[in-house]
């Protein structure tokens, strides 16, 4: 039906965008073949550059309003086999509820600490000091990746949604 053909194109959007993400991003700015070379200073610097990339997109309270309602008919008559009902429902929800977050660095710090403290990551003392330090963060990431790339980025993770969109409904 034409609801789970939608949730299908989104789920393909996604995956498609984690993938141009990890090969124009992640991997020659973070990875480990970059100059980080893919440690947890690497993935948190990763993390941050995403979440303000996300905070930025979700300053648009109008179109974030659009796609929470649009959310929550999401799962009505979508019938796909690799995920049961409850668990869709229960996905969306988590969406919706991440969509109605106020996109504010504090939440970041709750993220980071269920990421990245713990053994073999950041100690509670490290990652104070990383939170206490944003804006450096930020500015190193910005003379890290270009901006272009950034620019690149979302440019070839549309194309290749659509790409696939047409292909999957003709």
């Amino acid at each position: 039906n034409e609801r789970t053909k939608a949730f299908l194109a989104g789920y393909m959007a996604h995956l498609l965008a984690d993938e141009t993400w990890i090969v124009q991003v992640y991997r020659p700015y973070f990875g480990a073949s970059s100059a980080l070379e893919g440690g947890v200073e690497a993935n948190l610097l990763d993390r941050t550059l995403q979440y303000e990339m996300e905070r930025r997109e979700r300053e648009d309270q109008e179109t974030l309003s659009r796609w929470r309602n649009a959310l929550h008919e999401a799962d009505e008559r979508v019938e796909i086999g690799f995920i049961n009902g409850l668990t869709l429902r229960q996905w969306r929800d988590f969406v919706v509820r991440a969509a109605s977050r106020n996109p504010s660095w504090e939440y970041f710090r709750g993220l980071v600490e269920r990421l990245f403290v713990g053994p073999n990551a950041l100690s509670r003392e490290e990652m104070e000091r990383y939170l206490s330090h944003l804006p450096q963060a930020l500015e190193r990431i910005d003379g890290l990746v270009p901006p272009e790339r950034l620019a690149d980025f979302r440019a070839q993770a549309l194309e290749r949604s659509l790409k696939a969109f047409r292909a999957y409904l003709a």
